[in-house]
């Protein structure tokens, strides 16, 4: 271990082996540290949070913060960070708003700087999230999706897999899975088919999406009726779309 003489580490923090630990940090009770996980200088880790094996926190970050509801319980509440993601400075991840809850963030992610995660989110693995993003409490982002820089996003807002999100975008309603959005407040610019070519989907399952997409966002359907039409396709990726759409409790953002 690589731990600096001023670093205040709690006696009932867990630190796994090969941890480095900066200057001037804080490791509060409860922590848990996995293998080789790299704290900068100057950050605070509050009780209860986990961090995944390989993951590196830059200076000034803070996790595990109590949460930012009048309404929050503070006891016992967990963040739990995945494996190998980066967290860039003066980012903030709070902390769950009631006890034995959590908030998620999964392996892979990338942070950048002066992003904050609210309490209660659960974040997939793979995810982008560029600087000065917001993202209030109980947001849902499902893997590899990517939020560019200044995106604000409304309480228990879902963002499905592989959307790609502009920057300055405000989110108000659920982003259906593999569709890019730009805009304050957001509108659908179409498929995310950058980012769909970069991850090698096939041909055959990009071209069933963009039939999908047609007839869930351009042709004037109900959804439970667009629905209807996109079970007839059999597709695994239309299927999570259809999913998705049915799921949804912001309502699905349809303006294009």
């Amino acid at each position: 271990m690589q731990i600096h003489a001023t670093a205040i580490i709690d006696p009932k923090a867990h630190l796994s082996k090969d941890v480095h630990i900066g200057a001037y940090s804080i490791i509060g009770p409860g922590v848990y540290l996995e293998d080789r996980v790299k704290i900068h200088e100057h950050v605070v880790i509050k009780c209860n949070t986990r961090i995944g094996e390989d993951s590196e926190i830059y200076p000034f970050v803070s996790l595990g913060e109590s949460a930012q509801d009048l309404k929050s319980i503070q006891d016992n509440n967990i963040l739990i960070i995945g494996a190998r993601t980066t967290i860039r400075e003066h980012s903030s991840i709070h902390a769950a708003s009631q006890p034995g809850k959590q908030t998620q963030l999964g392996s892979d992610c990338f942070i950048m700087g002066q992003v904050h995660i609210g309490h209660d989110c659960n974040i997939g693995n793979h995810v982008i999230i560029t600087q000065a993003s917001m993202l209030a409490g109980h947001v849902t982002i499902h893997d590899f999706a990517n939020l560019s820089g200044n995106v604000a996003v409304h309480q228990g807002v879902s963002i499905g897999k592989h959307v790609f999100v502009g920057g300055k975008t405000g989110v108000r309603q659920d982003i259906a899975p593999y569709c890019s959005v730009e805009g304050h407040p957001a509108r659908l610019l179409g498929l995310n088919s950058v980012g769909l070519k970069r991850h090698g989907f096939l041909f055959e399952d990009r071209l069933f999406l963009k039939k999908a997409f047609k007839i869930l966002f351009m042709s004037n359907l109900l959804i439970e009726e667009a629905c209807k039409q996109l079970e007839l396709y059999q597709n695994p990726m239309v299927d999570e779309l259809l999913q998705f759409a049915r799921n949804s409790k912001r309502g699905l953002l349809r303006k294009l």
